[in-house]
């Protein structure tokens, strides 16, 4: 919510089985950290229309179906040595200010979707900061839907024969 105040979320395991579910929301707020916690539902963490959050060490296991996300990301958002996997988008950033540095991102449709908001709808993504994730067997590594400045750096990426490393469009 958007009063005052850090939000701090430390370890915590929550499963959501709904076929459309959410694990932790953090809506509005400027300031907050999610660190040591598990994850389990087709929207793993929503963090969207506030900025200045922090996830570190969280374990994050989704959905393949259409619209599901491990991390939904807006603004000013720092995801650090995280273990993302099985979603549709791993993490799915708009706005300003993404940072995600190591951590594994495996077996997504895409590990990291650039320039879609929650809607899916087309959003700019601007400096997003990608530093030495791992990320394997995800049918496209990075999609770069509507990105403008930002840095890729040290990524490994593997999959299979058919699946590309990067898209780009409206870059």
């Amino acid at each position: 919510n958007p009063t005052g105040g850090i939000r701090i979320i430390r370890d915590l395991f929550v499963i959501n089985d709904h076929a459309t579910g959410g694990g932790i929301r953090m809506l509005g707020s400027v300031a907050g950290s999610i660190q040591n916690c598990r994850v389990g539902a087709y929207r793993g963490l929503t963090l969207d229309n506030g900025n200045s959050w922090h996830v570190q060490n969280t374990n994050i296991t989704g959905s393949l179906d259409s619209g599901a996300w491990g991390i939904l990301a807006s603004n000013a958002v720092t995801i650090v040595n995280c273990h993302i996997q099985a979603c549709a988008h791993g993490i799915r950033h708009y706005n300003t200010g993404l940072q995600v540095i190591g951590g594994r991102i495996e077996t997504c449709t895409v590990g990291i979707m650039l320039g879609m908001n929650g809607s899916g709808a087309s959003t700019q993504s601007t400096s997003p900061v990608v530093l030495a994730p791992s990320m394997e067997l995800n049918q496209t590594a990075i999609d770069f839907n509507a990105v403008s400045l930002g840095s890729i750096i040290a990524v490994h990426a593997s999959g299979g024969a058919e699946q590309p490393g990067v898209t780009s469009r409206n870059v």
